[in-house]
């Protein structure tokens, strides 16, 4: 619901209409007055600007013709002394302002050097030598070439001198020039700026008067010489310029070049524009004055115009002012109350909807299958993290064992950053002070990173990396220990945490909590019946097996022998048994020990394992030192070999008995019986009994032997022969 506020216009409409018609006819008739003033002021400027100019450029012609007279000076004269040329150029430039420096520079051939400087070495200074200027502006030798053209005679302005011996015809500032002076056999100069000031350096060639009428070699090679001066621009600009015009821009026809104002200023405003002529080349003058200096002007007769018109105003809105605020501050009462009422009730249905999510969510853990426990928790933190307008919802579980944080479930809006395609496990110690709340059972509930305290510097880091905003942690407890946590995260903005939020969000981790537990106990409840089928099967495995050997006992025997007795007799195959006794076993205890007599048992055992390999041969351990094994769907030839087999077998394991009464090597009789066309009549017992007569007559026979029962068995079927 969109509440709309009592229109401030109708509270301030009188009283502004009533300011701003007041206003407008004091302001209307003040710019009036003023306006009238800035144009006289401007017409009178641009006046004052053009003679200004005129001025300046009459200066700068009349500086270039008395540079001029210097040339006629030297054309004149065969050879200038030192004295002279000082007395002269030193006169112009007091009565010259504009002359900073005027210099003579004579041509020096590059064979003419070495004498030049040894002559002035003793003339002038005994350090004296031709220096130039590198592009580093550091002084140096000067490099090799055909002519040079050094400072030799100087005059200045206190303060403002060139070195003498400097060769000019490298430098910086005058290099071009040098060409092109020689190339125009005419005056040439150039502007720089030097301290925010503009100069003028400019170059004059120096023939002698007979050249006029040589050739343009012969005129070339006669060259004495260069005259040069600086001239202060700005000097001249200013001595004649009123405060108010503080810009002066030159801008050359020839080449573009528009050279930077003079004063740094708030100037903007074109008073005047001329083209002057200097020394042969034109220029766009430009003159501009302060914009602030025109709206100096001020009118006292306007200005009081407009102070009774602003106090009239004032007083006629003061008063309706009072007549209407009575009313305004009763309309923006029942707004308020009216928009704090609906704050409320939509809070309620907030909280409202939120118990009732919450409801569902706990209604559904009810119901779901501990299979589908994890699904149902990724669900519910997508159904929160939609509600809250959370941007990643995590639940942590510890390992206390491995002091260990694991992310067990996670949820993110689509398109943010997942912290589990990053890392599953994280060390605890890695968010010591998270760690300690949730060790104290402590939520930790942040609006703002920077409301974290200083002993959370590692965590303030961490959260900043992961461009969360603001985050929610609340303990999962189960029976008064810590589980892990849950958390609720904002990326895209700041989030103020409700009151509801802070109270019903422990609810859920709680039920996150029972939930897990829930689900790991009836997975240990699982792991424990699954380990105990297994100890079963261990034990069923061991009740079939004899525990020393390791060979099957007589109980599993019996349950096979009367399958393969009825599997024989139902298929029509032959089946052997034998019946395995140690020669003389007791007088091997007796000399021995029980101890190596057991592991006499161990050794045959082997030797049988390793005789008959078939997976469907069974290998038994009768009793005390016998041992029996069933040869299925074996005749009596095979059963025969087999036997053999054993014999040799156990020859080659050499297991002594010195005891013995047959031989110093320990030896086994054995009982054979192998029957075909087997009756289904023929008993368990009647098979062994027939096997028992067998060893019986191996024995009898003086032992470490073989012997095959004969004797026919009633309705036993007939053995073979």
């Amino acid at each position: 619901m969109q509440l709309k506020g009592p229109n401030r216009l109708l509270k301030y409409w009188l009283p502004i209409v009533s300011l701003i018609i007041g206003s407008f006819l004091s302001f209307f008739s003040y710019q009036r007055i003023i306006s009238t003033e800035l144009q006289q002021e401007q017409i009178e400027s641009q006046k004052d600007a053009a003679i200004h100019l005129h001025e300046l450029e009459n200066s700068l012609k009349l500086h270039f013709e008395m540079f001029q007279t210097i040339a006629d000076f030297y054309r004149a004269a065969i050879y200038v002394e030192r004295e002279e040329f000082g007395v002269y150029v030193d006169r112009l430039i007091n009565q010259n302002k504009g002359f900073v420096s005027i210099f003579w520079l004579p041509k020096i051939p590059k064979s003419q050097l070495h004498d030049f400087e040894q002559i002035n070495k003793i003339d002038l200074n005994p350090d004296f030598k031709i220096t130039e200027i590198n592009s580093n502006n550091i002084e140096q030798q000067v490099s090799e070439r055909d002519a040079y053209f050094p400072i030799f005679y100087s005059a200045s302005l206190s303060g403002e001198t060139r070195k003498i011996g400097s060769d000019m015809a490298v430098a910086s500032i005058s290099k071009e020039l040098f060409t092109k002076s020689i190339q125009s056999e005419k005056l040439s100069y150039r502007f720089y700026q030097n301290k925010n000031k503009l100069y003028i350096f400019a170059l004059l060639p120096i023939y002698p008067q007979w050249s006029a009428t040589t050739s343009p070699a012969q005129r070339k090679s006669s060259l004495m010489g260069f005259l040069a001066t600086d001239i202060n621009v700005s000097r001249l600009w200013q001595e004649n310029t009123p405060q108010e015009f503080q810009k002066l821009s030159l801008v050359s026809e020839n080449n573009s070049w528009q050279l930077l104002p003079l004063k740094q200023t708030a100037i903007n405003k074109t008073i005047h524009s001329k083209q002057i002529e200097i020394s042969g080349q034109y220029w766009q003058a430009n003159v501009y004055q302060a914009e602030s200096s025109f709206h100096d002007l001020d009118s006292n007769y306007a200005l009081i115009f407009l102070i009774l018109g602003i106090l009239l105003t004032l007083i006629l809105s003061g008063y309706l002012f009072v007549m209407v605020n009575q009313k305004y501050m009763i309309e923006v009462e029942v707004i308020t109350r009216t928009k704090e009422l609906a704050a409320r009730t939509m809070e309620l249905e907030h909280h409202r909807q939120f118990e009732e999510l919450i409801v569902n969510i706990s209604s559904d853990f009810v119901r779901i299958k501990i299979s589908h426990i994890d699904d149902e928790i990724n669900r519910a933190l997508r159904l929160l993290g939609e509600f809250i307008r959370a941007d990643q919802c995590n639940v942590f579980k510890f390992n206390h064992q491995k002091n260990e944080l694991h992310l067990s479930h996670e949820w993110y809006k689509k398109n943010m950053y997942a912290t589990g395609q990053e890392q599953q496990v994280f060390q605890r110690k890695q968010f010591p002070w998270i760690e300690l709340c949730m060790t104290a059972k402590k939520s930790v509930v942040i609006d703002r990173l920077n409301d974290l305290p200083e002993e959370a510097t590692i965590e303030k880091n961490e959260l900043l990396r992961n461009g969360i905003k603001s985050i929610a942690i609340f303990p999962l407890i189960s029976e008064g220990k810590v589980y892990g946590h849950v958390s609720f995260a904002h990326l895209d903005q700041v989030h103020q945490w409700t009151e509801v939020e802070k109270n019903l969000l422990p609810l859920i981790g709680e039920l996150f909590c029972n939930s897990l537990v829930r689900a790991e106990n009836v997975e240990k409840r699982l792991q424990a019946e699954q380990q105990l089928i297994i100890t079963n099967r261990k034990l069923e495995q061991m009740a079939r097996h004899d525990s020393l050997t390791g060979l099957a006992n007589r109980r599993y025997m019996n349950e096979v022998l009367e399958k393969e007795i009825q599997s024989s007799a139902r298929n029509n195959i032959p089946l052997s048994i034998m019946l395995f006794d140690i020669d003389y076993f007791k007088l091997y205890n007796d000399h021995y020990g029980h101890i190596l007599g057991d592991q006499c048992l161990v050794d045959v055992a082997q030797v049988i394992n390793q005789s008959f390999k078939r997976e469907i041969d069974l290998t038994v351990r009768y009793g005390g030192e016998e041992f029996l094994v069933i040869l299925s769907g074996t005749d009596k030839k095979g059963a025969i070999t087999s036997a053999n087999k054993f014999q040799s077998n156990l020859e080659q394991r050499a297991i002594a008995h010195d005891a013995s009464k047959v031989h110093n090597l320990l030896t086994v009789s054995i009982g054979l019986v192998s029957m075909k066309n087997i009756s289904p009549e023929l008993t368990l017992t009647r098979l062994i009994e027939m096997a028992d007569l067998a060893l019986y007559d191996a024995k009898q026979k003086g032992r470490n032997q073989l012997s095959v029962f004969e004797q026919k068995v009633e309705a036993s079927g007939s053995n073979e022969t």
